[in-house]
């Protein structure tokens, strides 16, 4: 297992009382130093002491919880396998037993990995390489890597090989039969959450699904039944247990035949799928099975699809049901941490939890799991901070108008979404989180790239991670290529926030990252496009909410056109909110006015872009479908899209001539051009300027 190596500390500023009059201001002020580690923390001054306004008797709240070792990209890519492979073995009436070598388990995951990256077991057996493959899984040199290598191909053909070839084959073909594209969770909120289901077992017997040659060939001892080289039928089974007590009962016999060789003799021998009622020949299967499995029996073609319907399924936090009070939530949270490090739980140093952290989160061993009270609405559940829609005490009431309150922050007059006259949770009202010890937030940036800024109300610290915006695309990079099946399935990781990647490994390959221990009573501000992560040491209460300067115009215009090609719904329209400050640029912040109108430069750039490129794609569509002239007007969405993907099913012509018909006629059409999708942001400004 890797060392943690602790990253250099992220930059800490202490601004004056005169400094820390504007937040905003400030902030923009530290930018140029701030930005290249792209968080930072910020102590107020001694006198700024909020009181903590959260009404704690009638505060209740649920919690998601956290399995640490499924959260690391590598460690979920282990899982996801084992749990595929135990499931694979379990529908076929067997139990997965992971096998010893060198006195510890055999991650195979990682041979099975190795192998492919050789060639294939094939292309291994016939070059005689398993000493080398033995060597490449890090086995101890002064062993004979002869034997070992001997140990790993007979655990690679008798546990993963059939897996291997099944996926290969069977769930190949399935997959060309039924096609199913992979989903995010964003755009489908019903989302199945997969949930670990490591199978430990005994040896048993088992079948896989594959009528090839390469099958008929493999040589299984154990788990699997031994099978003739030459691919003969194996001897049929000794005993067969009851039908009432293995699958269904068919009423009428005289209708049942093998689908393997078309035949309906040896009837001691069929048995049915428990999910179709096919029959199947227990020597006709390959390999043929000993021995009648004991419970659910799947044939190949319904093994495939459940297969199937496994790969799926994306990861997700489950919610608990419980609700917990801050007492209830605090003493459950100080008990565990206290039970873990066998100490009083602020007596364990910081670092000491934090290695502890990350060898938790890689590990396939230790299972750890803890709860964390996350995105509690603060428009809800109240927020900690003093609030104008109550009774306030005179220093209540001071706190309450304060600009550093999060609840006024993001309204500022210098902040761009003070224009968006829609409470957003999350971005304008702020959030509420309570951790406890190993809960943690994964990697993620802001929704639409904004700046975000978290306040620690009380308890014990808050470990941070940040990467400067500018290495995003090269941080994602490195996600990918480290952990690539898990983006195969969800394209939008990365904005789920369910996927941690060690700081090491990242360092590791030259992404700069900053570390840093917020303490109760300071801000942490996070930059736009800056990747950041992080958990808590303790049992802990934070708000946070997010806001933007006016140099995040141009940021969020980026944003959205990422977006758009990630197929990601925006939560806001920025065109519209351009317009929107265009129409009263009187009333807006004089800094704002002016990057409003830059933008809006840019903006109309790429419209005027778009739209000519549009009009030479209806060009060449209607020219040929229709042998009259046709109108090539502007055409923009008939709704004011507020969304990167436009829903709107019709695009219109927007003037009057005779040909207006033509043009609207073929918008099906149109809409299947790429343009379309650049299209959509830009629907209200079109209709605005037309």
């Amino acid at each position: 297992m890797e060392e943690f190596q602790r990253p250099p500390e992220a930059p800490v500023f202490e601004p004056s009382e005169e400094e820390f009059a504007d937040p905003i201001a400030y902030i923009t002020a530290i930018k140029p130093i701030a930005e290249k580690t792209g968080i930072c923390k910020i102590r107020p001054p001694p006198n700024w002491q909020p009181p903590f306004a959260l009404d704690v008797d009638s505060f209740q709240f649920s919690t998601r919880i956290q399995q640490l070792n499924e959260l690391e990209a590598r460690s979920r890519v282990k899982l996801n396998f084992l749990d595929a492979m135990a499931r694979f073995w379990e529908l076929q009436g067997t139990h997965l037993k992971v096998p010893i070598v060198d006195k510890c388990n055999l991650d195979l995951h990682k041979l099975h990995k190795v192998v492919h990256e050789e060639g294939g077991f094939d292309k291994i057996c016939t070059e005689k390489r398993w000493s080398y493959i033995s060597r490449k899984m890090g086995y101890d040199p002064t062993h004979s890597h002869a034997s070992v290598g001997s140990l790993l191909r007979s655990h690679y053909e008798k546990t993963i090989l059939p897996y291997d070839l099944f996926v290969q084959r069977t769930v190949q073909k399935v997959q060309q039969d039924v096609l199913v594209e992979p989903r995010s969770c964003a755009s489908d909120p019903d989302f199945k959450v997969r949930k670990s289901k490591r199978c430990q077992g005994e040896s048993a017997k088992v079948c896989v699904s594959d009528d090839t040659m390469e099958m008929k060939k493999l040589l299984f001892k154990s788990p699997g039944p031994k099978m003739s080289q030459n691919g003969a039928r194996a001897t049929a089974p000794e005993t067969r247990a009851s039908k009432d007590e293995h699958h269904r009962v068919v009423p009428d016999i005289e209708t049942i035949y093998c689908l393997m060789c078309r035949g309906g003799d040896a009837e001691e021998y069929l048995l049915l799928c428990d999910g179709c009622n096919a029959a199947y020949h227990t020597f006709c299967l390959i390999p043929p099975l000993v021995v009648i499995p004991v419970s659910e029996w799947l044939c190949p073609d319904c093994l495939a699809k459940e297969c199937h319907i496994m790969q799926d399924e994306v990861f997700g936090f489950e919610q608990n049901e419980k609700l917990y009070t801050l007492e209830s939530f605090g003493q459950m949270a100080d008990r565990f941490k206290a039970d873990y490090f066998n100490r009083p739980p602020h007596l364990v140093p910081v670092d000491e939890v934090e290695k502890t952290f990350w060898r938790l989160v890689t590990s396939l061993d230790d299972e750890v799991i803890v709860e964390y009270g996350a995105d509690i609405h603060t428009a809800l559940h109240g927020s900690g901070f003093p609030w104008k829609d109550r009774i306030l005490s005179p220093e209540h009431e001071v706190y309450s108008k304060s600009p550093w309150n999060l609840n006024n922050l993001p309204n500022l007059p210098n902040s761009v979404l003070s224009q968006i006259n829609v409470n957003i949770s999350g971005m304008k009202v702020p959030w509420m989180y309570v951790g406890m010890c190993f809960s943690c937030f994964c990697w993620h940036i802001e929704d639409h790239w904004t700046y975000s800024i978290n306040y620690l109300h009380w308890g014990e610290p808050k470990t941070w991670y940040g990467v400067p915006g500018g290495y995003a695309e090269e941080f994602e990079k490195v996600m990918k290529r480290t952990a690539p099946e898990l983006f195969q399935g969800q394209p939008d990781l990365l904005h789920q926030l369910v996927t941690l990647l060690s700081p090491t490994v990242l360092m590791e390959n030259d992404i700069p990252v900053v570390r840093t221990d917020q303490h109760a009573g300071e801000f942490m501000v996070t930059f736009p496009r800056a990747y950041h992560a992080g958990f808590n040491q303790g049992f802990n209460l934070a708000e946070a909410v997010n806001f933007a300067p006016a140099d995040w115009l141009s940021f969020g215009r980026h944003c959205v056109e990422n977006y758009k090609h990630l197929k990601r719904h925006s939560v806001f329209s920025h065109e519209e909110l351009l317009c929107r400050m265009a129409a009263t640029v009187e009333n807006i912040d004089p800094e704002i006015a002016v990057k409003t109108a830059e933008e809006l430069g840019v903006v109309l750039e790429q419209e005027r872009t778009q739209r000519d490129q549009l009009k030479r794609k209806v060009v060449t569509v209607a020219s040929q479908c229709v042998s009259v002239c046709v109108c090539v007007c502007l055409c923009v969405c008939v709704h004011e899209c507020a969304m990167s993907i436009c829903a709107c099913p019709l695009l219109v012509c927007l003037c009057s001539c005779v040909y207006g018909h033509v043009l609207n006629n073929y918008c099906s059409l149109i809409q299947s051009y790429f343009l379309i999708s650049q299209m959509c942001d830009v629907c209200y400004l079109g209709h605005c300027f037309q």
